[in-house]
């Protein structure tokens, strides 16, 4: 499973994050970097990294798998200087939607980079047909509203506010998601004949067409932004 998140989830996001970086420098720090899939992707391509993981099995699982450095420790007001000036890449995958004040840890990422250094951020993403299915069906609410984990939705229009809020303004921007399997999986739930129907029998293997579609219409249910700091 760790392999297939590495190459199949991991490596197309931090190649789309290096893609559209300016920053020269080539190091890259991860918050909240779980087991440390991003790390590796990105050590693979030439950067110097550091993850920050207050998990403490996660982040002996990265050290361990992965061969990187993990501490156990946040970014706060109080370790600003210890960071500052020193990552060219600061990424934040599926960790704001987690925190009570984005704005907040915003502030403080901001103070630690400088001038053409770039941010990658990624959440859950609102209006997207996932949310629109568990705003339909409250009752079956399971991934993306996801009651207390999940304190924030995001629009596109949002984090570019916020984002301009911090000095930093957005250099490209990535829509995808798995509405369609999570509209079918919460039409399972609600009405369980679905899940051995010739319905589902027929929609499953058109399932990333129909998936492509969503998210060529933006109405995916996770965005990928990468900001420069300016």
């Amino acid at each position: 499973m760790i392999d297939y998140r590495v190459d199949q989830v991991f490596t197309p996001k931090v190649e789309f994050a290096i893609e559209h970086s300016r920053s020269s420098k080539k190091t890259w720090l991860d918050i909240g970097c779980g087991v440390g899939e991003a790390l590796s992707v990105a050590k693979s391509h030439g950067y110097d990294t550091l993850g920050l993981e207050p998990n403490v099995m996660e982040a002996e699982y990265a050290a361990k798998r992965f061969g990187v450095e993990v501490r156990q420790d946040y970014i706060s007001k109080d370790t600003v200087s210890k960071y500052r000036g020193q990552y060219g890449v600061i990424s934040m995958f599926s960790v704001l939607e987690h925190v009570p004040d984005p704005n907040h840890i915003l502030s403080d990422v901001s103070a630690i980079q400088g001038e053409g250094d770039t941010l990658v951020i990624e959440v859950p993403h609102f209006p997207s047909i996932s949310t629109m299915s568990q705003m339909t069906f409250p009752d079956f609410v399971n991934r993306m509203m996801h009651p207390p984990l999940h304190l924030f939705l995001f629009s596109l229009r949002s984090l570019e506010g916020m984002l301009k809020r911090h000095g930093y303004k957005i250099n490209a921007a990535w829509l995808f998601g798995q509405d369609f399997y999570e509209m079918i999986s919460t039409l399972g739930l609600f009405a369980p004949a679905m899940n051995q129907s010739k319905l589902l029998s027929a929609l499953s293997p058109m399932m990333s067409e129909l998936q492509a579609v969503i998210d060529n219409h933006n109405l995916s249910d996770e965005v990928l932004v990468v900001a420069e700091r300016i």
